[in-house]
């Protein structure tokens, strides 16, 4: 890492708030509009555009597992942050 001038930082958890946030967002829409969905409508989906409707299932599922783990990556950084700042006032107070 060094030779390659990466640092090894985590980014403000700020930056990684929009993507759970949208993932929840468009869940959520998701499965209001699948429980809303008529039963005639249904029906018209399964017989006419039944891997429209598939995709759209599946899309459902994809975006309620990305915000869980949006949010647990989310988790990870706010408590790494607070433990580096932690480190860093006990080095201080070393030196």
């Amino acid at each position: 890492l060094a030779m390659a001038k990466v640092e090894d930082s985590v980014p403000a958890p700020l930056i990684s708030l929009p993507p759970p946030v949208t993932m929840v967002t468009l869940a959520i829409l998701g499965i209001i509009l699948w429980a809303g969905m008529s039963e005639s409508c249904a029906t018209f989906y399964e017989t006419t555009h039944m891997q429209l409707l598939v995709l759209f299932r599946i899309q459902v599922f994809l975006m309620c597992i990305g915000f869980f783990v949006g949010v647990f990556t989310l988790f990870a950084q706010v408590s790494v942050k607070k433990y580096d700042s932690i480190d860093d006032k006990s080095v201080d107070r070393k030196v």
